[in-house]
Order: structure tokens, then sequence, then C-alpha cells
């Protein structure tokens, strides 16, 4: 219970970190900021859905094939703050750098 109340608030501070340090951009780059943040959302379903599938198909055959939602769950909300910290990080200081 605690690890998920960790990473809940790992995914918590990330999505307020991700919003509220957006870069200050000229009007004409507003439109490749908003496509760093969509291709940001894509990523993340993508990763959603190759997270559940190898969980799926690596605990098929285990005792413990029941539980693999509680596991993808808990890979999701971490993968979740992972990609937003580093996407945050590469957004400000690499691609929008002032």
């Amino acid at each position: 219970m605690t690890l998920v109340l960790v990473l809940i608030a790992l995914v918590i501070a990330a999505i307020i970190l991700y919003l509220s340090w957006q870069p200050v951009v000229e009007p004409s780059r507003r439109r490749s900021l908003r496509i760093f943040n969509t291709a940001v959302v894509v990523i993340l379903i993508l990763s959603y859905l190759g997270i559940s599938l190898w969980i799926r198909f690596a605990m098929a055959e285990s005792a413990d094939r029941y539980i693999w939602p509680v596991a993808v769950g808990f890979w999701c909300l971490l993968s979740t703050a992972a990609t937003l910290f580093v996407a945050m990080l590469f957004r400000n200081l690499v691609l929008f750098k002032r």
C-alpha cells in the first residue's frame, strides 16, 4: 500500500512540474511546443500498451497470472513519473532553452 501511495505522489508531482514549468516561447515556436507535448502523451500511451503486453505475457504461465493488472498499474505509474520528468528536463534544457 505504501508503494502505491509513493508512486501516486510521484505521478502527481511529475504532472504538476510538467505543467507548471512550461517554457516561455515566442509565438512562432508555440506549435512545436504543442507537438512536443502531444508526442509525450503518445509515448506514454504506447508505453502503457507495451508494459501491459509485456507483463501479461510474462506472467501468463506463472502462479501470479491473476494479478497481472496490479503489476501493470505499478509499472505504468512508475513509467509515467519517469517519462514526464525526463521529458520536462529535455524540453526545458535542450529544446526550448531560454
